[in-house]
């Protein structure tokens, strides 16, 4: 056994455990671990960075001090993950069920929408996909030689 103590996870901290287990209305004797926060923050940056369509290593600092919005979602998008990390539509336990929209999915359209309006990144000329080739016109229907 160690006598060290515990080293916080390095890397960008925009979140704390403290903020996600008052978010998430959690009990103060079952709080989520700075590790977990750190690792769900991760997977909420990396869903903002492909909803925003910004390079792998966009640094989101300056973007989540200056909008309160990113910094909202960032904090319960890492709460969607760490609370329901298999984005679960629906469960259910004996008498109980319970049924969620996809919140994951409404804020995600939010933050595209965001980054379209702020030109951040390349969110403003990525709008559909691209075509992936040359392909000829379709011919006429009905197909000449074909027989019915």
């Amino acid at each position: 056994m160690s006598t060290q103590p515990e080293q916080e996870p390095t890397g960008p901290r925009h979140i704390t455990a403290a903020q996600m287990t008052t978010f998430l209305l959690y009990p103060e004797d079952d709080p989520v671990s700075p590790e977990a926060a750190a690792v769900h923050e991760g997977v909420a940056l990396g869903w903002l960075s492909d909803a925003a369509d910004v390079e792998p290593g966009f640094d989101w600092s300056s973007t989540i001090e200056a909008d309160p919005s990113v910094a909202g979602w960032l904090l319960e998008l890492a709460s969607i993950s760490y609370d329901n990390p298999t984005s679960q539509q629906a469960s259910e336990s004996g008498d109980t069920s319970s049924q969620w929209r996809d919140r994951r999915t409404q804020i995600l359209a939010r933050v595209q929408a965001w980054a379209i309006r702020r030109g951040v990144a390349a969110a403003t000329t990525t709008v559909r996909p691209k075509s992936r080739g040359k392909f000829r016109p379709a011919p006429s229907w009905p197909y000449p030689g074909t027989r019915w």
